[in-house]
């Protein structure tokens, strides 16, 4: 799934698109967040209730090109990450 990040200077290597993905889904009790591409920097990512409680927030730094991090969950959830204003949407279910 792409996000759009416009003519930000940082995306500028990959077209103003970076990519993200989540697996598994479903997941047991962690979910794996990748953000591929060079746009580095500081991304938030939030696991939000279905109701839109955010129930767990972190703090991404990517320094890599290939980039994984691991979240624990328990339930169904809405995980959204975003950076300079853009944000993509997951719907997450444990099994």
């Amino acid at each position: 799934n792409s996000i759009n990040l416009g003519s930000s200077a940082a995306a500028g290597r990959n077209n103003g698109r970076i990519t993200a993905s989540t697996y598994p889904n479903p997941s047991q009790n962690e979910l794996n967040v990748d953000i591929e591409g060079e746009n580095y920097g500081i991304y938030r990512v939030d696991v939000m209730s279905l109701a839109g409680q955010v129930l767990i927030s972190h703090k991404l730094d990517k320094q890599l090109d290939e980039f994984t991090q691991t979240i624990s969950i328990r339930g169904i959830y809405n995980l959204h990450i975003s950076k300079s204003g853009i944000s993509k949407n997951f719907r997450i279910v444990k099994n």
